[in-house]
């Protein structure tokens, strides 16, 4: 079984679409560029088909969407408040950045242990 098989990229489906629409272009445009068909492409993006590797690169530069939209989908979840917290931890100094590392380590360590 080839490792892609077991790789669940059923999630990339929304992302695909909405790079797409972002984009301003159809699924006739991208499907074509990318050498799919537009049936193929509208099973991606909305009933979780997963696309070959040679079509996913083919999308991903189509569509031009960054790596980490793909690896680290969560990321594109994030709300305002996370958004406001990531740019405050900017803002601090070495020392004070690795407090809150420290702090956040030993929460996460302590979920674990109640888990």
């Amino acid at each position: 079984m080839d490792k892609l098989e077991k790789l669940d990229i059923s999630y990339m489906g929304p992302i695909f679409k909405q790079y797409r629409v972002d984009a301003h272009r159809t699924q006739e445009e991208v499907s074509e560029k990318v050498g799919i068909t537009t049936r193929f492409l509208m099973a991606l993006e909305n009933e979780d088909k997963r696309p070959s590797l040679d079509n996913l690169l083919r999308l991903v530069e189509t569509l031009i969407i960054p790596g980490d939209a793909i690896l680290h989908p969560q990321l594109q979840m994030m709300d305002s408040e996370d958004e406001q917290l990531i740019r405050m931890l900017m803002r601090l100094c070495r020392r004070d950045k690795e407090i809150i590392r420290s702090t956040i380590q030993a929460m996460l360590d302590i979920d674990a242990e109640d888990n």
